[in-house]
């Protein structure tokens, strides 16, 4: 494998393991929030708990998805990405 396509690959990785990361924390969010109706007896025996919970999942969720319009050029964002992409995919052949 050439360095470029394992700059590719390690990329590509990254990208996905944090996409799966703040799909998995809205998920448990839009989750608990779906269960304040049916299930507010068992919320509302840690409201602190639930409550602080409910919003670090919110926050993190929004942070995670914004590293990926950072425009940082130092940072691992979708930006970097693709001009890794347009720079180097005519010199990557990618087996499918």
């Amino acid at each position: 494998m050439t360095e470029q396509e394992s700059e590719f690959k390690n990329l590509n990785d990254r990208l996905v393991l944090e996409l799966i990361d703040a799909d998995s924390k809205l998920e448990l969010l839009y989750h608990l929030k779906s269960r304040t109706e049916d299930a507010l007896d068992q919320l509302n025996l840690a409201p602190a708990f639930f409550g602080i919970t409910m919003e670090s999942l919110a926050t993190d969720a929004i942070i995670t998805i914004s590293r990926f319009y950072d425009k940082d050029p130092r940072s691992q964002s979708i930006y970097h990405y693709l001009r890794f992409l347009l720079l180097l995919l005519p010199l990557i052949k990618i087996k499918l």
